[in-house]
């Protein structure tokens, strides 16, 4: 959904009274409750997207939201304190390659992932404690290998799974970025990961 599209909604759902609107057209009385139902389900998602950022002063404009910080515990289940400690769920490899990125502000080059071998192997093995030391080397060793390309898919898969937890503009701050042949990094100003 646009901006602008947003900004309609927030206009229409907070001033309209949904009986007398769908009346006016013809819209089935069985459906009423239904569109009672969607439009309550649009206010939570209001009052969300206003706990992660929104500025209320400018209702009619376009969203304005900031990036939310998030917290890493020392086994990185990484959480956001902005919206009750919700945890961001990701599987292991994604999660592994996320906060090595995170824990290197300067970036990465793809080409160069074989030198965080050992540090990839020791986020994986704190991520996942119950696998197989050879499995978590076998898909680490996969990770690195330029030849494998298997981190172009780990960085895709990441960024569709950051996707269900942060909204765009904003979701762009926490995906591993970068022009092909340079430095891959993720944006998000460190200030917001807080390390336990």
């Amino acid at each position: 959904m646009s901006n602008l599209e947003v900004s309609v909604a927030i206009l229409l759902l907070e001033n309209c009274t949904v009986g007398p609107f769908l009346y006016d057209e013809g819209i089935e009385k069985d459906d009423l409750h239904e569109a009672e139902e969607l439009i309550r389900t649009v206010r939570e998602a209001l009052t969300r997207l206003r706990s992660m950022g929104y500025d209320e002063s400018d209702l009619y404009g376009p969203i304005k939201m900031t990036p939310e910080v998030i917290k890493i515990s020392r086994d990185y289940h990484i959480t956001l304190p902005s919206r009750g400690g919700e945890e961001l769920l990701l599987p292991p490899l994604l999660k592994t390659v996320f906060v090595l990125f995170l824990k290197h502000s300067e970036g990465i080059s793809f080409k160069r992932l074989g030198s965080y071998k050992g540090e990839l192997m020791q986020i994986y093995s704190t991520v996942a404690p119950g696998v197989d030391s050879v499995l978590v080397e076998r898909r680490v060793e996969r990770l690195v290998s330029p030849l494998d390309g298997s981190i172009h898919m780990v960085r895709s898969k990441l960024s569709r799974n950051l996707e269900r937890y942060f909204p765009e503009p904003t979701v762009s701050a926490y995906k591993i970025n970068g022009k092909s042949g340079e430095d891959k990094f993720i944006e998000l100003d460190r200030t917001l990961v807080v390390w336990e």
